[in-house]
């Protein structure tokens, strides 16, 4: 029986990307996406909502390539409060010509949009349905499908006022990444982190905590068998998970040294890598602007 387990209030917080042309991917963020640029300079942007800091995009110089069949992101989800929030993104998005379009999808507990940014980091926009409406296996667990959108009907919900950027309400709903191994990264984020298994498949794995339909994402689509991630690569640099307390965080610090890994406290906030090299910071709630990310 699993004994670790994160407290109910842990969530996923801001992604940390390293990107080859700030300028753009600034520009692309603010006046695609509709974040807020909260602070600016040479090297780095930090973009959120209302304040709260969602996204950071580091310049980094002769970076290694960001690979699809590599260990990294495959997408950010920006959550959106509400349908008609979600409808009102992809009317402004379809009136400057829909940039770098994947696809959309109703997922039963939430309808998504997808995209990706100029150097291909993955993004998804998406609002969650009511928790009443999600649907059940037998057992009463959580089902996620995918299904055609009614793009028509989701901008039929938009409200008539021009869109001026994503709602104050906007945050990281989930954070999807790519592993090179399932199992280890199972044990990982299950078994010695302490997230709850979702749902689980040969090559996904989808993982929350207080009966939410999925805080990260982990496949092999693409990435079964890869290298570990290097540190200097474009894409990812760091995702963020926060903890409500110094002592919830503390306690999963001890579980990850006890098993042997090796957590980075040199830092105000300590960092670890998962088994394919993804780096995760461990925030506490509140601090999330104490460190230089």
């Amino acid at each position: 029986m699993k004994t670790n387990k994160l407290h109910p209030h842990t969530t996923v917080g801001a992604v940390t990307l390293n990107v080859a042309d700030l300028e753009k991917l600034t520009a692309f963020y603010h006046e695609v996406i509709g974040l807020q640029i909260l602070t600016r300079r040479q090297d780095q942007t930090k973009l959120g909502s209302a304040g709260i800091k969602l996204l950071t995009l580091r310049h980094l110089s002769e970076g290694q390539p960001n690979k699809l069949a590599a260990p990294g992101l495959y997408h950010l989800a920006l959550r959106l409060p509400s349908r008609a929030d979600l409808g009102h993104w992809l009317r402004h998005y379809e009136q400057i010509g829909a940039p770098h379009w994947q696809g959309a999808s109703d997922h039963g507990v939430s309808e998504a949009l997808y995209l990706s940014d100029p150097e291909g980091n993955g993004i998804e926009i998406e609002w969650d349905k009511p928790t009443a409406q999600w649907p059940r296996q037998p057992d009463g667990s959580i089902e996620m499908y995918s299904i055609a959108l009614n793009l028509s009907d989701l901008k039929a919900s938009a409200p008539p006022a021009p869109w001026t950027g994503l709602p104050p309400a906007t945050d990281m709903g989930h954070i999807h990444l790519k592993v090179s191994d399932l199992a280890a990264a199972r044990h990982f984020y299950v078994d010695l982190l302490g997230f709850d298994t979702v749902s689980a498949f040969d090559t996904a794995l989808f993982i929350s905590v207080n009966n939410y339909h999925h805080h990260l994402g982990l496949n092999t689509w693409h990435s079964r068998g890869a290298s570990t991630r290097p540190a200097n690569a474009y894409g990812l640099q760091q995702a963020t998970l926060i903890f409500p307390d110094t002592a919830e965080r503390a306690a999963v610090i001890d579980r990850l040294q006890a098993n042997g890994w090796s957590v980075d406290t040199s830092a105000t906030t300590p960092t670890v890598a998962d088994p394919a090299g993804n780096r995760l910071a461990l925030e506490i709630a509140g601090r999330g602007e104490a460190q230089l990310l």
